[in-house]
C-alpha cells in the first residue's frame, strides 16, 4: 500500500500539484505518517463513532463495539498529528474547523481568495 501511496504522490507532484492529501485510517499506525509534511487527525465523541460505524457499516451494536474496543484512544492521534479536527457539530462546523486547518498551513484553494 504504502509503495502505491508514493507511486500516486509522486505522479501528482510531477504533475504540479502542490498539495496532496492522503484519507488514510491507518497512516499513523503503518509509519506512512514519517513522508508526510503534515498530520491532520480528525476525531469524534465515542458515542458518535458508534452511531457512524453501525450506520455505514451495517454493523450490531457489539461488533461496532469490538472495532471501536480496538482503536486507539483520541491522545494517540492528537500527540502525533499537527492538527487536531473535532467532529463534533454539523458539517457546517467540521467544514469551518477544515478551511481554518487550510488556511493555518497556507493553502488556498481554487476561488477561495484565500480567506475564510
Amino acid at each position: 500500500i504504502q509503495e502505491e501511496i508514493f507511486a500516486t504522490v509522486k505522479k501528482l507532484r510531477e504533475s504540479g500539484e502542490q498539495v496532496v492529501f492522503l484519507d488514510a485510517p491507518t497512516l499513523i499506525e503503518s509509519g506512512t505518517d514519517a513522508y508526510c509534511d503534515k498530520v491532520v487527525s480528525v476525531t469524534a465523541p465515542a458515542e458518535d463513532r458508534f452511531v457512524r460505524i453501525v450506520r455505514r457499516d451495517n454493523l450490531t451494536a457489539e461488533e461496532a463495539g469490538r472495532r471501536m474496543d480496538a482503536q486507539h484512544d483520541d491522545e494517540f492521534y492528537a500527540s502525533r498529528s499537527d492538527f487536531v479536527i473535532r467532529n463534533d457539530g454539523s458539517m457546517t462546523d467540521l467544514r469551518l474547523r477544515v478551511m481554518e486547518m487550510l488556511n493555518a498551513v497556507g493553502v488556498v484553494l481554487p476561488g477561495d481568495g484565500g480567506s475564510l
